[in-house]
């Protein structure tokens, strides 16, 4: 796999990250967002639209600590002594490459090193990669270790062949049974995988499975309707009996448009929702918040099929993209999930 692919493909392993960025960065979102309740098992849909490079991003991320629902293959022992330190540990595969990521809590990058190269060959072998070492580095007194391996040309068969089988429960349903449709919308830009996350210190394991596409051109202009069934390739989206939270189920829809300068809201379908969670619609954020638009599509109590679920916008939408974009992306990146373990594991 060549270097110059290798941004792109980190960019496809924080897809977990950028799910969890409205739970997190945006200072626009945080002001409004009412903070989620507890969960067993949680689905998420999230669309991204920068309408600084005219590019938009969906994924379908499944979140839970119940390993009967979403797991590491049996083929890796997850609680082996030498994930003590490790506090995420990420296999991504897309057609330009596959990438394993850990990150462990520790400014000893010999000793991470040695951790995951003893970890290594487990995972290369439960998901039928041959990973390789890259490089090591250290940030903010955590060590990054990451290994490639060749690229996937067909994400879909792999999901279908080996991540399903592998990593997700049978009967999940809701969701993920609209992984395949979106794993065929952008083959070329596809990418699926799994992260599990924890505590430095012990093996109380969260995962977060993902599988979308990125970066795919829109159209340039003053506006947008966003799509979300037409970007899944699906005719409807119903949640999962298992995101049932005891009055509503936990399968939202967040959609985020990162504005070239502002950015408002102008209609939707199904309508608003009055409150978060609890309502079937849509909720979209304080239209005085122009820096960024954030809305959420919540099914409520409603199991219901959504046959329709657009969200339209108006504002500059300008190709302008560049390397510094791309930098920007994988930092913000980085920051959500360190919000996200911080918030989620306490």
């Amino acid at each position: 796999m060549s270097l110059k692919s290798l941004p792109k493909i980190v960019i496809c392993v924080s897809a977990l990250l950028i799910t969890m960025i409205v739970f997190s960065t945006p200072a626009s979102a945080k002001k409004v967002m009412m903070e989620p309740p507890s969960y067993n098992f949680m689905e998420q849909v999230l669309v991204m639209v920068n309408c600084s490079e005219a590019t938009l991003t969906t994924v379908i991320s499944l979140m839970t600590s119940n390993e009967t629902l979403v797991r590491y293959p049996s083929g890796v022992n997850m609680i082996d002594s030498h994930f003590e330190l490790c506090e995420s540990v990420t296999v991504s595969v897309t057609p330009q490459g596959s990438i394993l990521v850990y990150i462990f809590n520790t400014t000893d990058t010999s000793v991470a090193t040695g951790h995951a190269d003893a970890i290594t060959p487990s995972v290369s072998g439960a998901f039928g990669l041959s990973f390789s070492f890259h490089s090591v580095g250290l940030t903010y007194s955590i060590t990054n270790v990451t290994y490639t391996a060749p690229a996937v040309s067909n994400v879909l068969s792999y999901y279908t062949g080996t991540l399903r089988p592998s990593c997700l429960k049978s009967d999940l349903a809701g969701f993920s049974d609209a992984i395949p449709n979106l794993l065929n919308v952008q083959p070329s830009k596809s990418y699926a995988g799994i992260t599990a996350y924890k505590t430095s210190g012990d093996f109380d394991w969260q995962f977060i499975f993902f599988a979308g596409y990125f970066e795919v051109q829109i159209p340039t202009g003053t506006g947008y309707t966003i799509d979300v069934l037409d970007l899944l390739g699906a005719a409807s989206l119903v949640p999962s009996s298992y995101a049932y939270a005891g009055a509503f189920y936990m399968s939202i829809v967040p959609v985020m448009v990162e504005p070239e300068t502002m950015v408002s809201f102008v209609s939707c379908t199904p309508n608003q929702a009055s409150m978060q969670y609890i309502s079937r619609g849509w909720y979209v954020f304080p239209p005085d918040i122009t820096e960024s638009l954030n809305a959420i599509f919540y099914f409520g109590n409603d199991v219901t099929p959504v046959t329709a679920l657009t969200l339209t916008f108006s504002g500059a939408i300008v190709p302008e993209f560049s390397f510094l974009t791309l930098i920007l992306m994988m930092i913000v990146c980085s920051v959500g999930i360190l919000a996200f373990r911080k918030r989620f594991l306490k």
